[in-house]
């Protein structure tokens, strides 16, 4: 059995920081890239209900 030099570990090291810091990127750009969806598909507040003394006259003219 070999023991692998600290040089070899260390980059062993480095290059699995260096995926998980990609992983992490991706993920938080996924998840950047759902909320936005999520807030273009919601009404803004003032559509979903109207509550405002004109927006009941109209709604009972109606």
């Amino acid at each position: 059995m070999e023991i692998t030099s600290t040089q070899s570990t260390q980059q062993n090291v480095d290059r699995e920081v260096v995926q998980a810091s990609l992983v992490k990127k991706a993920l938080v750009a996924e998840m950047s890239q759902k909320v936005q969806i999520l807030q273009s598909t919601q009404l803004p507040p003032e559509v979903e209900q109207d509550t405002s003394v004109v927006g009941r006259y109209i709604n009972v003219k109606a």
